[in-house]
């Protein structure tokens, strides 16, 4: 059926005395998911560290780049916590094959939809 993944990137910031975590859209990948590290890297120096928006942008680009055609990218809404619990269920994002895929914009850290440690990409310039 594909190789497929999505990846988000988030950034929290403070508002009022309170954390808040902002994701950008997931970028699908249909074909492409088993390269995820890659494509991150290829596309490294030009996300703008701290800003989920400007790095997802820069990770589309590079993907629609490197990827031919008109089928195989796409984007999905921003992940949306459970009303209940606050915790976002990435399970109900992942396309199976290779998964969901969250980089975090201060430190590079790529991890999983289930929290663990994938690898760590070295972002370009500050916000």
């Amino acid at each position: 059926m594909g190789d497929r993944a999505i990846v988000f990137f988030e950034h929290s910031y403070i508002y009022g005395g309170n954390e808040e975590i902002f994701y950008s859209p997931g970028i699908y990948l249909h074909w492409n998911g088993g390269e995820v590290e890659g494509l991150l890297n290829a596309a490294s120096s030009r996300m703008r560290k701290g800003d989920p928006s400007y790095a997802s942008a820069r990770f589309t680009q590079i993907c629609g780049e490197m990827i031919p055609g008109n089928l195989s990218l796409g984007l999905v809404a921003p992940p949306e916590p459970d009303e209940e619990t606050g915790r976002i269920n990435w399970n109900a994002y992942s396309p199976g094959d290779n998964g969901v895929f969250i980089v975090n914009c201060s430190t590079g850290k790529v991890i999983d939809g289930e929290g663990k440690y994938c690898f760590t990409i070295v972002m370009g310039g500050d916000s």
